[in-house]
């Protein structure tokens, strides 16, 4: 949990303690790391508490809120009168600014102590290394992922991209020889760009949805052809989320499954099975299956629609193979997308007990 503060002034948390509660009692629920270098080591604090109860208490499981918060007890059990220390570490790097976490800390009866600590994080200085921190080759990128914010399937978005060159002589890339995956994407730089010694250039990668003809999440592989002898060929992977935009009219399409799930109870490892949902249109308007996906990208599913697209009333069939090809209890799912704009989403869970 994070909150903007006014000021660089850390403000100090005020928390009550949980002893009636729980019958445990800190020495202190909060904690003020004040400044940290980013680029320092962890910081650590130690707080003691006792059972001030009649009864003995249980530590059932310890929560923080951030994975830079770690945690370590001296002891899980406590006798009446028993104490004991929690060890509370926060690690800096690549957390810059204020911070606020706080630790759970649940017992056998379900009763609930919490503790925070704050404190600010002061950024280490933004050289190329952290910047642009992937090595291809000899030259340097921010990731070897291209992320395009979700776009509606009829919009086109420009995404920056930044190269450096830390050898010693002077580097190019071919945008005439990189490889595309598609008409969608493409760049605003011609023939040869040259990446100067020990400098960076820039290059924009266009995305057009519309070109795209896919749905949802879509992961693409751009390779950039360039010069250099270590790595000449530059593998980017271009992925985004791609909404439908829905109709305002009043007529629309409804999607019903018979069912949600598909049971193909206990079948022999390496035997294929088959079976069939149907899907309705109930809606006043046609139905478009825009999309069938393997959640688990499981190889073992294939899916086919015998139509994609469904009049007010019409039924259609979804026709699934499932081939048996690991052991045990066996759970995927297929996601249907399609333009009910109340429903544009639908899970179909799919089980088999597999058998040797």
């Amino acid at each position: 949990m994070k909150y903007l503060f006014s000021s660089l002034v850390l403000a100090v948390i005020i928390i009550n303690t949980c002893f009636a509660q729980t019958g445990l009692n800190f020495s202190s629920t909060q904690h003020n790391f004040g400044k940290i270098n980013e680029a320092g080591r962890t910081r650590s604090t130690r707080l003691s508490f006792k059972n001030e109860g009649n009864q003995p208490l249980s530590i059932k499981e310890v929560k923080t809120s951030t994975f830079a918060l770690s945690t370590q007890l001296s002891k899980y059990t406590l006798a009446p009168g028993d104490t004991a220390t929690i060890v509370l570490t926060y690690d800096p790097m690549d957390r810059p600014g204020v911070f606020e976490e706080e630790v759970a800390i649940r017992l056998h009866n379900e009763s609930v102590s919490h503790l925070m600590v704050t404190g600010e994080v002061i950024p280490r200085s933004a050289i190329v290394r952290d910047l642009l921190p992937i090595y291809m080759g000899s030259l340097r990128f921010q990731s070897t992922e291209v992320s395009f914010a979700a776009m509606y399937h009829d919009e086109v978005d420009t995404f920056q991209c930044t190269v450096y060159n830390p050898t010693s002589i002077p580097l190019e890339i071919n945008w005439s020889k990189s490889v595309f995956p598609g008409a969608f994407l493409s760049t605003d730089r011609k023939g040869t760009q040259t990446i100067p010694s020990q400098d960076s250039v820039h290059f924009n990668l266009i995305y057009d949805a519309a070109k795209r003809k896919d749905w949802s999440h879509v992961c693409d592989t751009l390779i950039i052809a360039t010069n250099d002898s270590k790595q000449p060929g530059k593998r980017l992977y271009v992925t985004t989320f791609i909404h439908q935009r829905f109709s305002t009219d009043e007529a629309q399409p409804l999607i019903q499954l018979n069912d949600s799930i598909v049971d193909f109870g206990t079948i022999a490892l390496g035997s294929k099975q088959t079976a069939e949902v149907v899907i309705k249109n109930t809606g006043d308007a046609p139905l478009v299956i825009r999309k069938l996906s393997n959640r688990n990208t499981c190889n073992c599913l294939s899916i086919l629609a015998n139509t994609d697209v469904l009049q007010p009333g019409e039924e259609g069939k979804l026709k699934i193979t499932y081939t048996a090809k690991a052991a045990g209890s066996n759970f995927n799912r297929i996601g249907i997308l399609s333009n009910d704009a109340k429903n544009p989403y639908q899970l179909l869970n799919i089980t088999a007990r597999v058998q040797k």
